[in-house]
């Protein structure tokens, strides 16, 4: 009988945990032989203390998974097929430091037939050096992309098969039953929702959000994210300042005078620790959900804005895009270069990410404005909501599974 193994880091925080959950949970509920091997990166939680082990799994809404132990995987026989929902170095990191690791129990273990699956979310047209070597060394049979974007040339450079699957996200986001007819306050409320780092292009929404709603009292951006608020507000205080206008002016004495201005338009920003419970309601105040990301492995805040019925601005490249209809406000952009992220991982010379255009962003926020004055803004986001729910079916994703395997065999 076939055996899944599959490895996450179902206690962080990252989005590969949350990906790793998400499949743990689809798995769990279809497939009869399943064994789940947790590598949290973060230590958020002491797993040898069952309490509190057990209280952090509720949070995160995994109770129903159990972890197996490293020599459990000595007892397997048969076909077993190891699924890795992490990025394409960890083998090499384990190899390195002489630390046991899934991998390399399985490989030990002489009574089955092994095939090895990677399923990452990557963002760049091409791989670093260090993912495809680590691919190819340690033999994987499979790699397991999450967007349509770059799949061929990403299979083209590590030579591997190559599928796409998405996220199976309605094992864990719950998706109101239906878009509340929220009543049209004083103030429009755009949410970002993203890691505050280099690659979510913080800079290029901000700049274009002060510049489009300098004058406007009434337009407030919600940046939740996690890390030391003081770093953050620094930041955002720091571009604020860099888009200062001035205006000129003569005195009674006919000397001129600047006249300095800071953007009217608000930020407000929320750091707080979220449940899963909580994030599948904390959309439902908004008018709009906006970013300017470089690039997307699959973009799983944007899937749950456009699930929960936001209107959705955002790039149009990216893998976000194979949800994302063309009731989204689709923003120009062009390549960029990998500049200012981790350099283990984006350092291939060929690589590139995304950048928006400031005034393509610009001229889509105000669109998106002058929408919502005229009450007609939520219905973008209905009929997307329908398209992203569509795409995003469980079964598809447990059925590309279950082809990878029979393919494999």
């Amino acid at each position: 009988m076939d055996t899944i193994v599959l490895l996450g880091q179902f206690l962080d925080y990252s989005g590969y945990a949350w990906a790793g959950r998400s499949y743990a949970k689809m798995l769990n509920s279809r497939f009869e032989n399943v064994l789940f091997i947790d590598h949290s990166v973060e230590n958020r939680v002491d797993k040898k203390r069952l309490s509190a082990l057990n209280l952090h799994k509720e949070s995160l809404n995994i109770s129903d998974i159990e972890f197996s132990n490293l020599e459990d995987l000595q007892t397997l026989t048969g076909n077993v097929f190891y699924f890795e929902c992490f990025l394409p170095c960890l083998s090499a990191n384990f190899f390195n430091n002489d630390l046991p690791f899934a991998l390399q129990e399985l490989e030990r273990n002489k009574n089955i037939n092994l095939k090895k699956i990677s399923m990452t979310a990557w963002e760049t047209n091409k791989f670093s050096e260090s993912f495809s070597f680590t691919l190819k060394d340690f033999g994987f049979d499979a790699l397991l992309l999450h967007c349509k974007e770059h799949k061929q040339e990403i299979e083209n450079q590590v030579g591997i098969r190559t599928y796409v699957n998405h996220y199976p996200v309605l094992e864990m986001f719950k998706v109101p039953d239906s878009i509340s007819i929220k009543v049209r306050e004083s103030t429009f409320k755009i949410l970002s929702f993203n890691d505050f780092n280099a690659r979510k292009g913080w800079s290029t929404l901000l700049n274009s959000y002060y510049s489009a709603f300098f004058d406007n009292e009434d337009v407030c951006l919600r940046i939740k994210t996690h890390g030391n608020p003081q770093d953050i507000l620094k930041k955002i205080k720091e571009i604020k300042h860099r888009n200062i206008y001035s205006s000129v002016r003569k005195d009674k004495d006919g000397k001129y005078i600047n006249n300095y201005l800071l953007p009217k338009c608000k930020i407000e920003l929320d750091t707080s620790f979220l449940s899963e419970n909580e994030i599948s309601n904390y959309f439902k105040d908004f008018d709009l959900f906006a970013t300017a990301t470089k690039g997307e492995g699959f973009g799983l805040t944007i899937a749950q804005a456009a699930l929960s019925g936001l209107p959705i601005l955002c790039p149009d490249k990216g893998g976000h895009n194979d949800f994302c209809d063309d009731n989204c406000f689709k923003v120009k952009s062009y390549t960029t270069s990998c500049t200012g992220l981790v350099v283990d991982f984006y350092n291939n010379r060929e690589m590139y990410l995304y950048e928006c255009d400031h005034q393509s962003l610009k001229n889509d926020f105000r669109k998106a404005y002058d929408e919502w004055k005229r009450g007609t803004l939520r219905k973008r986001g209905a009929q997307n909501k329908q398209n992203t729910f569509e795409y995003l079916n469980t079964d598809q994703s447990y059925n590309n599974i279950l082809q990878i395997m029979e393919d494999l065999k």
